[in-house]
């Protein structure tokens, strides 16, 4: 490189000067630039000030560990005052020695510039050896080092290589740093238990710093104790009703448990978790106090007990302490007064309660292993218990042996001890044909998370409860009606036998009392087994209608066992107990056959009971099916959907799912066919709705028939207005209200076609509807045929075509009113029809649909039967619904002849005959007995009709109980 180099000598002072772009280097002595001079004067004192700032961070930290053992140690050892005194002078020495040799030792230490050089050299390895040789070059002699004019050269060059970098980088301050954080954590480790125990804290810290005067009191010689002037110290006590201890529960069971107080130092029975709070207050101002505790399993005080330091008050005479309760202890009280006295109070147990897991107290159902059909739905209600809350409750199942699968289930009475779940579990779409389904319960209690909760339990709990899935069967549902009715039917059976044992006897007694002619003790001791066998068939019929009152639809049951207990067997205890002396002998006979008979009418009685309960049962067994058909038709639209998105071709399986969906949706409507042939409620409630659509379409043909005569007339008169040949042939308008009436009148037929093939049920209908059809057949043909003869210009023969299709109508429409007003079952002809029309036209439906998506997947249209058949499940679904509320609905016996218009009681106990078009003033003053039988059978036929026969025994009886009143 080259230089500009301006070299002036000059005599000054014997010294020659040599000046180089501004660096003046004498010619004797060699002076380091001042920039190097300053920036290495700064770098020296960034290596005392971190050197000094690391040094004090390190005091810190090793006199915090120092301080922290030293009272650690004092707290777990208590050790004596010589010993703190001891510890305390030798941490005081230990700080000083180290502040005064490692903290201001390093500030007044001296750095070399070499050293320095060196360091940087490290750091920044490019300037080779510049700055080292440029340092021990300056402030020394030029003579012996080479040219000065080189070494200004040098110097200049290492000014110019070191002014773009930063010496303060070779001395990192991490270290220095890291120990200064180290010493900060320190300090707030240390400061931390005085925020949270400041008074302990202190006192902790004063034990060391009152150790001189510990150590003083010490030395004082024993015997100065024992002079007569010195008065003794009373010890720190406890005031009156002191402690007050409050427990205060955890905050997730303050719902159920409140906060107790106490007074005293007792027994303690808190909820885990749950804080307790003495507060304290002392005779005399205290200087410590302390709260220890230890395990309950130790019969006696174990030398290092938990100590709880107290915190006092400004005044001294009063304290506090919280403490969690976590485990079953003892505890007890130690106060320390002034000049080392101290108190020990014993306290008692803490019984520490621990949260419980919750358990389940009812699960209804059976659980053994069941079948049932994969589309059904299966109720079931479970209620759970907990000390505090039940939290939730989830459904695990599982199909044969694969993945567990939870659901969640809606709670009632969540966080409380007792809740309830109320859940439906539907089946469909879970399982297959011969799956086997398991089942059990989770359920969990409100125990936090963060005490390692909340708990679980398991129900059942070692094993699954298990349902077998079958292609068929009964469901659930069914198969709890055929258990009811069949303990029910056991129980009447019982009952029956017993009544007949009781009649035997009574024939036996009778005997005894004919053959003696007298009341002897031996008939007397044989009446009052009698009167017992009374009172226990009484007792076995009224607790058969309290159980049969437990089941929502047998209250037709027990209405009647309890009547018959009311009734016939009460009279039969009435007749017994007036059989006792003085009654003649021949009042007792009397009295014996009063007895005899009302026990026959009760034993009579026992086989109407089975007959209700029996149909009952069937009912709701046709109920059950009703609604089990819509939950399988629901199902087999699921599979249709799922048929839907499946190719023949690419899936081989398709075909013989559709082939199975088509057999299984062929049964279902066969199933619905045989269920309302079987059932008389949807029999006739079929029936109804058959005969109101009937009417409809009689009323239909009436319309077509006034409108084919009109439209006649009509063209009557274009005809007479036209030319003289009279052949003008009707407007255009004309021609198509024609054919919208051969149309609209085909429609008709179609629809009577229809209703006659669901009429199989009932043959006068069906013969009347067969008819209609006929009949606006051929209106349709004769309208076919006044449509030709017009084109052709026979206007006479037009016109008697019009008005023969008019007067077939009209025959149709009274073929369809007759079908109307045909008797919806044999007996009742011209009575009022019972069951529900809503509920026949569902059904109606339901059979349309699902014939509609039979065929439509004979035709492989998985898509459009897949639509029908959900129609029919809503159709089903609702003809159910119908049923139900039908049902539910029924009169029961009390208040039933009253309540029904048209039976009302009118006074003088007789029902209302005005409902039978007879004048009530011509039967005043009559009971029911003195009714003609005509009337009474045809009010009692009338009653079975609209109530059943079980209802129609119970009015009767109504009735003569009415009359028997009015004649007493």
């Amino acid at each position: 490189m080259g230089y500009n180099c301006c070299i002036a000598q000059k005599d000054e002072s014997s010294h020659e000067t040599y000046s180089h772009e501004g660096i003046r280097v004498m010619s004797t002595t060699i002076s380091l630039p001042s920039p190097l001079r300053v920036r290495l004067a700064a770098l020296r004192g960034r290596i005392r000030l971190l050197r000094a700032v690391g040094r004090l961070a390190l005091l810190v930290i090793v006199l915090g560990l120092l301080a922290a053992a030293a009272v650690l140690a004092d707290y777990w050892l208590d050790l004596p005052a010589l010993m703190r005194q001891i510890i305390l002078l030798t941490w005081v020495a230990v700080g000083v020695v180290w502040f005064v040799q490692g903290v201001l030792g390093p500030l007044f230490r001296r750095i070399d510039a070499p050293a320095l050089a060196a360091l940087i050299e490290e750091k920044y390895p490019d300037l080779g050896e510049r700055l080292s040789s440029a340092v021990e070059l300056a402030d020394g002699s030029s003579e012996g080092h080479g040219s000065p004019l080189l070494i200004a050269l040098l110097l200049e060059e290492t000014v110019a290589q070191s002014e773009p970098l930063d010496f303060r980088s070779a001395v990192p301050a991490r270290r220095a740093a890291v120990l200064a954080v180290l010493g900060a954590v320190t300090l707030l480790l240390l400061a931390a238990p005085a925020l949270i125990w400041p008074q302990q804290y202190s006192e902790w810290a004063q034990r060391f710093f009152r150790s001189s005067n510990d150590v003083a009191s010490a030395e004082v010689p024993e015997d100065i104790a024992d002079t007569e002037n010195v008065t003794p110290i009373p010890p720190v006590e406890l005031a009156d009703d002191s402690p007050t201890i409050t427990i205060t529960p955890p905050a997730y069971a303050r719902s159920v448990k409140e906060e107790e107080a106490f007074h005293g130092l007792v027994d303690l029975a808190p909820l885990q978790y749950s804080v307790m709070r003495f507060d304290f207050r002392f005779t005399r101002p205290a200087v410590a106090g302390y709260l220890e505790e230890w395990p309950a399993t130790s019969d006696e005080t174990p030398d290092k007990p938990t100590r709880h330091p107290l915190t006092l008050s400004a005044d001294r005479q009063a304290a506090s302490l919280a403490i969690p309760a976590m485990n079953e202890s003892k505890y007890r009280l130690i106060l320390e007064g002034e000049h080392g006295t101290r108190t020990e109070l014993p306290g008692g147990t803490i019984h520490v309660q621990l949260d419980q897991p919750p358990s389940v107290r009812r699960l209804t159902g059976k659980t053994e292993t069941r079948s049932v059909l994969p589309y059904e739905r299966i109720p079931f209600e479970i209620e759970a218990a907990d000390d505090i809350g039940v939290a939730g409750m989830e459904l695990e199942y599982r199909v044969n042996d694969g993945e567990i699968v939870r659901q969640t289930l809606e709670v009632e009475g969540a966080n409380t001890p007792s809740a309830v779940v109320r859940h439906v579990l539907d089946l469909a779409g879970k399982v297959q044909e011969d799956d086997l389904f398991s089942y059990r319960f989770r359920v969990s209690d409100n125990f936090p998370q963060q005490y390692k909760g909340p708990h679980v339990t398991i129900h059942p709990p070692d094993e699954w409860l298990t349902l077998r899935i079958a292609r068929r069967g009964n469901t659930l549902e069914q198969q709890e009606i055929l258990t009811q009715r069949d303990e029910i039917n056991r129980r009447l059976q019982a009952i029956r036998e017993s009544l007949l044992q009781e009649k035997r006897d009574l024939s036996r007694v009778k005997e005894e009392m004919r053959q003696q002619a007298s009341l002897t003790p031996d008939p007397l001791d044989s009446m009052k087994q009698l009167r017992r066998e009374n009172q226990d068939n009484q007792k076995a019929l009224r607790d058969l209608a309290q159980s049969a009152e437990e089941v929502s639809a047998l209250p037709p049951v027990a209405e009647l066992a309890r009547d018959v207990a009311d009734r016939e067997m009460h009279k039969s205890q009435q007749a017994l107990d007036s059989v006792s002396p003085p009654a003649s002998p021949a009042e007792a006979s009397r009295q014996l056959q009063s007895a005899d008979q009302q026990l026959n009418a009760a034993i009579k009685r026992m086989d109407e009971l089975k007959k209700t309960n029996d149909r009952l049962a069937q009912e709701r067994l046709n109920q059950a099916k009703l609604e089990m058909l819509a939950q399988r038709e629901k199902h087999l639209a699921e599979q249709a959907a799922e048929l839907a998105t499946r190719h023949p071709v690419l899936d081989p399986k398709a075909r013989e799912v559709a082939e199975k969906l088509k057999r299984e949706q062929a049964e279902t409507t066969g199933e619905l066919e045989r269920l309302t042939q079987e059932s008389e409620p949807l029999k006739r409630s079929l029936q109804q709705a058959q005969q109101e659509e009937a009417r409809k379409l009689a009323e239909r043909a009436r319309e077509l028939a006034k409108a084919q005569r009109d439209l006649a007339r009509e063209e009557a008169k274009t005809k007479r207005k036209s030319t003289a040949d009279r052949t003008e042939p009707p407007t255009a308008q004309q021609k198509e209200q024609q054919l919208q009436l051969q149309q609209d009148t085909g429609e008709l037929s179609r629809q009577f076609q229809r209703l006659s093939q669901e009429a199989r049920s009932s043959w006068p209908m069906q013969s009347a509807l067969q008819r209609a059809t006929g009949d606006s057949q051929q209106a349709q043909q004769t309208m076919q045929q006044a449509r030709d003869q017009g084109q052709r210009g026979e206007a006479p023969a037009e016109n008697q075509s019009q008005e023969r299709a008019a007067q077939l109508l009209d025959q149709a429409a009274q073929a369809a009113s007759e079908a109307a007003r045909s008797p919806s079952q044999p007996g009742n002809e011209g009575k009022p029809k019972s069951g529900n029309s809503q509920a026949g036209k569902a059904l109606a439906k339901a059979g349309q649909q699902m014939s509609e998506a039979q065929g439509q997947l004979n035709r492989g249209q998985a898509a459009q039967a897949q639509s029908a058949m959900q129609q029919a499940a809503r159709a089903l679904a609702q003809a159910a619904q119908q049923r139900a509320a039908s049902s539910a609905n029924a009169p029961r016996q009390s208040g039933m002849p009253g309540q029904q218009p048209g039976l009302g009681r009118q006074a003088g106990g007789l029902p209302d005959l005005s409902a039978y078009g007879l004048d009530q003033a011509a039967f005043a003053g009559k009971s029911w007995g003195e009714l003609p039988g005509e009337l009474r059978t045809k009010i009692v036929h009338d009653m079975k009709a609209r109530y059943g026969d079980d209802y129609a025994r119970m009015i009767k009886s109504y009735f003569e109980q009415i009359a028997d009143t009015k004649k007493k």
